[in-house]
Parts: structure tokens; C-alpha cells; sequence
């Protein structure tokens, strides 16, 4: 099969098209994804025991009562 080729990528002799970006690198995507990081707001962090609270909550619909019943006695 014959190679062909455009602006944007190219194909393969299986016809696979290859990115046109080979090379971006793991760091550059990083400092993309935290660009505006020292923009954004620092949130609260939620006291232990709320989260706790809020963790056993979100159990309860997946566990038997047994199971919740014991989850509540591991957390105590």
C-alpha cells in the first residue's frame, strides 16, 4: 500500500494516521493544564469529621445494613 501524506498527519502503510504533534512532551501538557493555577481561588478544607460524616452517607445506599453497621463502628 502506498504512503500518503498531507499538512496535518500522515499515513501509515496500514493506513494509521500518525499525530502531528510527536513532539510535545508530558511537561509542556502540564504547564498547559496548570496555567492558571495561581489565579484560582484555595478552598476550605472541610473538617475531619464532616468528611467522615459525609463518607458514611454515601455508603449507605451501597451497602447492606449490616455492612453500613459495620463501616459506622470502624469509623468511631
Amino acid at each position: 500500500m502506498a504512503t500518503a501524506s498531507s499538512d496535518c498527519s500522515e499515513q501509515t502503510s496500514v493506513g494509521a494516521p500518525t499525530s502531528p504533534r510527536r513532539g510535545t512532551t508530558l511537561a509542556a501538557a502540564a504547564s498547559v493544564t496548570f496555567r492558571h493555577q495561581s489565579s484560582l481561588p484555595t478552598l476550605p478544607i472541610p473538617p475531619l469529621e464532616e468528611t467522615c460524616r459525609r463518607y458514611l452517607e454515601s455508603l449507605r445506599a451501597l451497602q447492606t445494613p449490616e455492612e453500613f453497621a459495620a463501616s459506622q463502628a470502624r469509623q468511631a
